[in-house]
């Protein structure tokens, strides 16, 4: 998922709708807060337990690497350890708050991936994904099915339905429609990749990729203090935001992996799920990886 210089792959966001925002990252902290209660939402239905971690092992790596001298407990590694996804497909270790790298790979891989050539595009570009609003078709689609399946007797053949209705009673046209209905049917197999992976139950849904828009959120971070867009400090801060972010929509690791591997299956290449899959099972099953000796955010911490 990097080049041989630890710049990220483009994921190929659709329809982003960034902002330009003035906050500084000091105020970020306190800048996002709308709650979703489908942390909690029994459809969503995650694996857990020994089952799940039979189905799960068959997949993971031994080994999960740190920095001793990094942030291994507290808040900022919780925040860190959403980004394990992502920096354990790379060189990087997950609990430090720069990226492997020189500052020109890194600048060159914002760039090319991201468009952010300077600070002011760094912090629009975490505000969206700390936000939510950068994925915010895919978002649009999963709010739409969910509302449906809360409801009961949902079907996957409704799914085309339920958008339609969702695009119409929004104020979007037929256009609309047609330039978004494939993803739809991307959307159920992804669930159904999901489930045969073990990260899912039979028959659950993905429920949000907000996971993969965070995970993306702490490696920009990152990536934004190697490339000198920001002081290690302030990508420090946009960290802890994103913590705070994952505390208010997800319940537990297995849920933040369900969306973050969700999220890049639909904006990433889907020949990428085998490692995606490893990490994710290794991250969840592995006794000193973040995801076992971490608890998952609750609460905000300011």
């Amino acid at each position: 998922m990097t080049d041989d210089e630890g710049t990220p792959d483009q994921p190929n966001p659709n329809g982003p709708d960034k902002r330009p925002d003035d906050l500084s990252a000091d105020e970020l902290a306190a800048a996002f807060h709308r709650r979703s209660d489908s942390g909690a939402a029994d459809w969503m239905r995650p694996r857990e337990g020994r089952r799940a971690n039979a189905t799960l092992l068959a997949h993971a790596d031994k080994q999960v690497p740190a920095d001793p001298d990094g942030p291994l407990y507290g808040p900022l590694a919780q925040g860190l350890a959403l980004g394990a996804l992502r920096a354990l497909s790379t060189p990087d270790l997950w609990n430090t708050l720069s990226a492997i790298g020189s500052d020109g790979a890194a600048r060159r891989g914002l760039l090319t991936a991201w468009g952010i050539e300077n600070t002011d595009d760094w912090f629009t570009t975490m505000t969206s994904l700390i936000g939510l609003t950068e994925f915010i078709e895919t978002e649009s689609m999963l709010d739409a099915r969910a509302v449906s399946i809360a409801r009961g007797g949902y079907s996957p053949s409704q799914f085309e339905e339920v958008w339609h209705d969702w695009l119409a009673d929004h104020d979007y046209d037929d256009e609309a429609y047609e330039a978004t209905q494939d993803r739809l049917a991307a959307i159920t197999a992804v669930d159904e990749i999901l489930c045969d992976s073990g990260l899912l139950a039979p028959g659950g849904h993905v429920g949000s990729i907000g996971g993969y828009s965070l995970t993306w959120a702490v490696y920009l971070a990152r990536l934004g203090a190697t490339a000198g867009y920001s002081t290690e400090a302030q990508a420090a801060q946009m960290i802890l935001s994103a913590r705070d972010r994952a505390a208010q929509i997800f319940a537990s690791w297995t849920e933040f992996a369900v969306s973050s591997v969700g999220g890049a299956l639909l904006h990433e290449d889907i020949t990428g799920f085998v490692q995606l899959r490893r990490i994710a099972a290794t991250l969840l099953t592995v006794d000193h990886s973040p995801w076992r000796a971490l608890p998952f955010p609750v609460g905000d911490i300011g």
